[in-house]
Order: C-alpha cells, then sequence, then structure tokens
C-alpha cells in the first residue's frame, strides 16, 4: 500500500508539469547554445530542490536500532524552490536571438506566459526571414517539489544501522517513467562518550546516505512549434527524449532526546547535489539557407534533412557542497511513529513520514 501512495504523489506531480516538460524540447530550435542556456535557467531550479528533498527524510531519531530491530516509513520531503528563484533574467544569458521582454518565469514560477523568443535572418535581397519563432513556457505554478518514498532501518552491529530507501520504477501513462534507490549509515556515537548511563535518553550518531532519483520523458517538438516549414524525407521526429537524474549525498551529525512517547530530533551536516541531463533523439531546426514564402508573403524558416539536429544536449551541473541543519519531532505510540521535521538549507524542506518502528 505504501509504494503505491508513493507512486501517486510522485505521478501526480509530474503530471502536472507534463505541458512544461515537453516544451522544453522547443528551446533547442534556436540552436544548442541558447538552448542549452535557457534550459539551465529554466529547470535548476526543480532539479535543486529536488536534490534537496532528497536529503531528507533519512533519520527521525539519532538512536541506532539494535541487531534485528528495523524501521519502515512512508516518508514525503518536500523541496521548496525561493521567490528569487522562481523567474530568470534573459539579459545575463548572451543569448544570440532576441526576445520581447527580459524577465521569464522558471519551471517553479507563475502560470504566464513567457517572453518570445524570435531568431531570424536575411535574404539575399535584404527581407527578414523568421526562421524561429516561439514563446517560452509558462511555470507550473508549483513552487516546491514533494518527493515520496519508502525509507527502511536495519540494526546490524555495534550499534550501527544500514538505511535505504526507495521508490519503483513506474510509467507515468504514456509521458515517462521515474524511480528512485537510496543508501546510507547510521552509526551512534554515544557509546563512546561515557554518558549512556547518566543520561539515557539522550543519542547521539553520526550518518551518511545516498540518494540517485531517475526519470525519463517523451518530447515532441516539431517544426510547426516554432513557426517553421517541415520539408523532411527520411527525418522523423518521433524518438525523442529526455533523461534526468538527480543524485544527492548528505552526511550529518545527529542528536535526539528519546523519551517513552515523544521523540525530539534534530541535525547539522551537509549536502551536494549533482543533476544530468540529456536530451536524445532527432530536432527540428531551421536551414539556414533555405525560406518558404508564406500565404501573407513573409519569409519563414524551412526544416530540412540536413538542418535535422540529434542528441543535441547533455549537461552535468553540481550544487557544490552546501550546509543544512534540522529540527523535528517524532511520536512513537507501541510500534507506529509519526514524525515531521524541517531543514533549513540553501533550498529549505519539510517532512513528513509515518510507520513502524520495532527494537
Amino acid at each position: 500500500m505504501k509504494k503505491y501512495v508513493s507512486v501517486i504523489i510522485a505521478g501526480s506531480f509530474f503530471l502536472s508539469v507534463s505541458a512544461q516538460i515537453n516544451d522544453i524540447g522547443t528551446f533547442i530550435s534556436g540552436g544548442t547554445a541558447d538552448g542549452e542556456k535557457i534550459l539551465k535557467s529554466y529547470i535548476t531550479p526543480y532539479t535543486t530542490a529536488f536534490g534537496a528533498a532528497l536529503s531528507g527524510g533519512w533519520y527521525n531519531t539519532a538512536k541506532a536500532h539494535k541487531p534485528g530491530g528495523f524501521d519502515i516509513s512512508l516518508t514525503t520531503s518536500v523541496g521548496m524552490v525561493p521567490s528569487a528563484d522562481r523567474s530568470f533574467d534573459l539579459d545575463e544569458l548572451g543569448l544570440n536571438g532576441r526576445y520581447t521582454s527580459s524577465e521569464a518565469p522558471t519551471a517553479a514560477g507563475k502560470r504566464e506566459d513567457g517572453p518570445e523568443m524570435r531568431y531570424d535572418a536575411y535574404s539575399p535581397l535584404g527581407d527578414t526571414i523568421s526562421l524561429v519563432r516561439y514563446n517560452l513556457p509558462q511555470g507550473s505554478g508549483i513552487p516546491f517539489v514533494p518527493v515520496p518514498m519508502l525509507k527502511l532501518g536495519v540494526g546490524i552491529f555495534a550499534k550501527t544501522e544500514l538505511l535505504g530507501r526507495y521508490m519503483p520504477t513506474v510509467k507515468i501513462g504514456s509521458f515517462g517513467s521515474i524511480g528512485l534507490w537510496g543508501a546510507g549509515l547510521k552509526h551512534d556515537l554515544t557509546q563512546y562518550m561515557g554518558i549512556a548511563d547518566r543520561l539515557p535518553a539522550l543519542n547521539i550518531s553520526l550518518m551518511g546516505g545516498y540518494t540517485k532519483f531517475s526519470s525519463s520523458f517523451n518530447l515532441d517538438v516539431k517544426p510547426g512549434d516554432f513557426g517553421a516549414v517541415d520539408s523532411t524525407v527520411v527525418r522523423s521526429f518521433n524518438n525523442q527524449e529526455m533523461d534526468l537524474s538527480v543524485s544527492n549525498l548528505t552526511a550529518n551529525l545527529l542528536i535526539s532526546a528519546d523519551l517513552p512517547v515523544v521523540c525530539f530530533y534534530g541535525g547539522a551536516g551537509i549536502t551536494a547535489t549533482t543533476t544530468k541531463l540529456t536530451i536524445t533523439g532527432d530536432y527540428p531546426l531551421p536551414d539556414q539557407n533555405t525560406y518558404f514564402i508564406d500565404q501573407d508573403l513573409e519569409l519563414r524558416g524551412v526544416v530540412t534533412d540536413r538542418s535535422v539536429i540529434s542528441d543535441p544536449l547533455n549537461i552535468k551541473t553540481k550544487t557544490g557542497v552546501k550546509p543544512r541543519v534540522n529540527a523535528g519531532i517524532r511520536l512513537k505510540f507501541g510500534v507506529f511513529i509519526l514524525h515531521a521535521d524541517y531543514t533549513y538549507a540553501n533550498y529549505s524542506l519539510a517532512t513528513l513520514g509515518m510507520g513502524i518502528s520495532f527494537r
């Protein structure tokens, strides 16, 4: 049941931003140089929030399970995009194309049309040829990223706990697929401090964990999407795909006060996120040496077999090492647990979870 809940939460989010994801392929129509700059600016706030969310949900106490003890829970961490990162300035990108306004929404921004992008050329007679014309996509209107997952902790030896997290790879209709896995360790430090007998409720530990989210989305970019004419014969555009992976590494010093029903816990540490994005398949680009006169006597760009570009983008970004600090509370009724915490970082997040814990 928990597996299906996590899939429903994640699937609902990605379906809600499906229009924004599909529009991403249009960025390439003005050339890969501009396309990469716009794509990074548009999607980075979401991938950064995603990475922040992946760093959450690892723990709800500093206390490690005894050998054979375990907990299993459904947790959802929500990475929040700050208001400053919900729009970006095209003037700062050094683009080759022209645009009607310099401010554009990011994927996490408002649901309002972005400025029109234009790429023109000139005929031998000096007439303007409209090669590419399209509007940058709207924001999703959702300034946060929920990341649900199943979390498992198992006590092994020497007050050490093996941690794991998982969301099965599932298809989201014909739109794409998503999946997640992670592994980590938590080790008790209180045993080395000589305070366990005097302060039995106090626990201090060190944990580290790695999580990787993988996704694949189908794109559908045609010449008509940016005002060009399709004259291709042997090339098609039915193999377009965007692969996105976000991985996070975190390490934290934990402290908790474990009382009979309630546990107060907190942590301070570091986090680092790596994002890899590839756009594969064939994509239309206008031929610089060919144009078409439409019924309004305007010169328009033409996509030919020779102007089609394949596998245009392969982008890797890293956030660098960032500090994080969090605090939370856990309630335990028998073996059942409920927990919630808040993490302050460059992209802050909130985590909620419920499950069972034994020993």
